[in-house]
C-alpha cells in the first residue's frame, strides 16, 4: 500500500515537473516576444528622435542638409554640429544592429534600418564624415563598422 502511494506520488511529481516546464517555456516565449516588441519600439523611437533633432530648428535643418551634401562647406562649428547630428543617426543604427544580432530585432526590421544606413552612405557629406570620424565613434560596434566599410567599398563613388 505504501509502495503504491509512493508510485502515485512519483507520478504526480513527474506531471508537476512537466507542467512547470511547459509553463516556463510559455513564459520564456512570451518574454522573448515582449523583448522583440520593445526593441522594435526603441529602434523606431530612436529614429524619430534622431530625425527630430535635425528638424528641431532651422539651424539644425540647414546644417544637416548642407552637411549631407558637402562637409567642407560647413564652418568648423557647423561641422561639429553635423558630426553630432549624424553620430546620433549611426548610434541609433548600431542599437538596431546589436538588437538584431541578439535576436531581439527581426531580419525584416533590421533590413529596414540597413536601408537607412545605405541611404546615408550615398550622401557625400556622410561618406566624408565616415572616412574622417565615423569609425572612431565611441561605442559603435565593430560589426556595424565592418558592414559599413564593406558597403562603402562596394560603392566607392557617390553622387552629389
Amino acid at each position: 500500500m505504501l509502495e503504491a502511494l509512493g508510485n502515485i506520488g512519483d507520478f504526480v511529481g513527474g506531471l508537476a515537473v512537466i507542467a512547470t516546464l511547459v509553463y516556463l517555456a510559455l513564459q520564456v516565449r512570451q518574454n522573448s516576444q515582449l523583448l522583440r516588441n520593445a526593441a522594435q519600439q526603441s529602434t523606431t523611437a530612436a529614429s524619430h528622435v534622431t530625425h527630430g533633432l535635425a528638424a528641431q530648428s532651422p539651424e539644425n535643418a540647414a546644417v544637416f542638409h548642407r552637411g549631407l551634401i558637402d562637409l567642407d562647406t560647413l564652418s568648423p562649428e557647423e561641422q561639429t554640429h553635423f558630426y553630432l547630428l549624424i553620430m546620433n543617426v549611426f548610434m541609433q543604427m548600431d542599437y538596431a544592429y546589436q538588437s538584431h544580432k541578439a535576436g531581439a530585432l527581426s531580419g525584416e526590421q533590421w533590413e529596414t534600418q540597413w536601408i537607412g544606413v545605405k541611404w546615408y552612405l550615398t550622401r557625400p557629406g556622410v561618406r566624408a564624415w565616415w572616412q574622417r570620424r565615423g569609425r572612431t565613434v565611441v561605442g559603435l560596434s565593430s560589426g556595424l563598422a565592418h558592414l559599413i566599410d564593406d558597403e562603402v567599398a562596394k560603392h566607392p563613388e557617390v553622387a552629389v
